[in-house]
């Protein structure tokens, strides 16, 4: 079944600026390098993530999360089950394969049975994963030689304890690169958190909050990094998600008033007559959504300030007809438009479903590209600048 494509819509468009920060901003706005743990090195790699300052490192948002709550026995474990086991270290050393890389190789036992992990490339660990050591694993199953762990997510017990307690819960899995781990990372969010402290009045009204029922900023910015539930991680997800929309939706909605005070434009009065000759001309209807899109669109350019408006839909949603009116309404003003394509191939596809439109009510369009011999391009210039053609189509070359 073929499928269905959905309407374009319009919005307009404004500038972006950063959101806003409460009293504790200063705080936010120190370097990483401030915590404990992070020296230049850390710092650097850090700042491949675009983590520069310890807000940036709270709004690292997790990408998945590691759900520790069920420990299974070994003996329960089958290949490709994501599973959480806890164990003792009964054997491991460091193996060196072609190539020069160093793996390290455990073997884990729990009373129900053993179990093989292994970690490649990552030989630093066996300082902590040593015979005796307990550790809670994390990981997917997979049959190497056997069932094993494949570079699974673990922490370290304290001696002589279980390693469940307060890191048997749900861990987030941040984006990461190499030279930073999980657990440091986790360590720096939770370190960032607590010296965060009071984050100062929200900048979402509670009434908003209680409605949409989202909970406050610092409840969530601490959730999603540590949930007690799954259904918390994403609730707090969709909050955080929900302020930077509404600030930037605000922003946008101050930019779009500052410049239809400080910029004036020449009305578009278009030709009513000639813009019916086309749609006439149509081998189909428009939909109530194209209808509304142009609407839209020849209201902003009947009016006296600059018009700015994004047209957006799938592929095969009429995206093309509702520009090919638009031209023709400036057109019918007596005055001329251009159309820009990112590739060449996308500038020839338009200007052919363009002229298909406005040719037959003869409404001129050209194609000019960067490849257009200087000839023919100095022509289609001239063209230009005697009014000869009503709308332009191009890639970034009609620029200059």
């Amino acid at each position: 079944m073929a499928r269905r494509s959905r309407p374009p819509s319009t919005s307009p468009v404004g500038g972006v600026c950063p959101a806003p920060g409460g009293p504790g901003a200063s705080l936010l706005d120190r370097e990483v390098g401030f915590l404990k743990g992070v020296g230049p090195g850390r710092a650097a790699l850090l700042s491949k993530l675009m983590i520069h300052t310890i807000g940036d490192l709270l709004l690292h948002l997790p990408r998945a999360y590691l759900d520790r709550r069920r420990v299974v026995g070994i003996d329960g474990l089958a290949p490709e089950m994501a599973a959480t086991v806890a164990g003792e270290v009964i054997g491991a050393r460091v193996r060196r394969v072609r190539g020069g890389r160093q793996d390290l190789l455990a073997t884990v036992e729990d009373g129900t049975g053993r179990l093989s992990v292994v970690w490649f490339g990552q030989p630093y660990l066996s300082r902590i994963v040593r015979p005796g050591a307990r550790l809670l694993l994390s990981g997917r199953v997979r049959l190497f030689q056997g069932l094993c762990l494949v570079n699974p997510d673990f922490d370290l017990a304290e001696s002589g304890q279980e390693p469940v307690s307060g890191r048997a819960g749900i861990l987030p899995v941040y984006p990461t690169t190499q030279g930073l781990s999980q657990r440091f990372l986790r360590g720096l969010a939770e370190t960032a958190l607590r010296l965060a402290g009071d984050p100062g009045e929200d900048p979402i009204p509670r009434h908003i909050l209680d409605r949409l029922d989202l909970p406050p900023r610092d409840r969530a910015l601490r959730a999603v990094h540590f949930p007690s539930t799954l259904e918390e991680a994403e609730r707090s997800r969709r909050r955080l998600s929900f302020e930077e929309l509404l600030v930037l939706q605000l922003l946008l909605k101050r930019a779009r008033e500052e410049r239809s005070t400080a910029a004036s434009a020449r009305p578009l009065r278009g030709d009513p007559d000639r813009l019916r000759a086309v749609r006439d001309r149509l081998p189909y209807r428009l939909t109530d959504e194209q209808e509304d899109a142009i609407s839209a669109i020849l209201a902003d350019l009947q009016g006296e300030r600059p018009a700015m408006r994004l047209l957006q839909g799938e592929v095969g949603s009429g995206k093309t007809v509702v520009a090919a009116l638009a031209c023709a309404w400036a057109a019918s003003a007596e005055s001329q438009s251009c159309v820009m394509a990112p590739t060449e191939v996308l500038a020839i596809q338009l200007a052919g479903a363009l002229r298909a439109i406005l040719d037959p009510v003869g409404m001129r369009v050209a194609l000019l590209l960067g490849s257009t011999p200087g000839r023919e391009r100095r022509e289609i210039l001239g063209r230009l600048a005697e009014g000869q053609v009503d709308t332009l189509v191009g890639t970034h070359a009609i620029i200059e």
